[in-house]
């Protein structure tokens, strides 16, 4: 699992740790995805801290669950309401990017910071 360098700056700011986004994923694995915007494209809410989620933020994730996820952007719903169109499409080829790298592109992605390791403990 991973975020790009804009999401955890992002998250860094906004004090959203690696355990947030794992349960995120983990739920989106168990099949409670909160809005699935287009292909692998998902919303997920994300609680703030000491806080519910229906309050907090919202990520904007490419998931497919057996190949890998990668945070990409995040919003807290008091600043917006949703994405446009034209984000959608946006996020659905970056997805279609970071979904797709192999094992040499994801590692030079790593090595650059373009994408940063989620750590999940357990």
């Amino acid at each position: 699992m991973f975020k790009t360098r804009w999401f955890a700056r992002y998250s860094r700011r906004h004090g959203i740790g690696d355990a947030a986004l794992c349960e995120a994923v983990a739920r989106a694995s168990g099949s409670i995805i909160d809005a699935q915007l287009a292909g692998c494209v998902i919303k997920q809410r994300i609680a703030r801290a000491g806080d519910g989620r229906s309050g907090g933020f919202r990520a904007i994730v490419a998931f497919a669950p057996e190949v890998r996820s990668a945070f990409m952007f995040c919003f807290a719903k008091s600043d917006r309401a949703n994405l446009t169109a034209a984000e959608e499409r946006a996020f659905r080829e970056l997805a279609a990017l970071l979904l797709s790298y192999t094992d040499a592109e994801l590692a030079a992605a790593l090595s650059t910071g373009a994408l940063v390791e989620v750590i999940c403990n357990g």
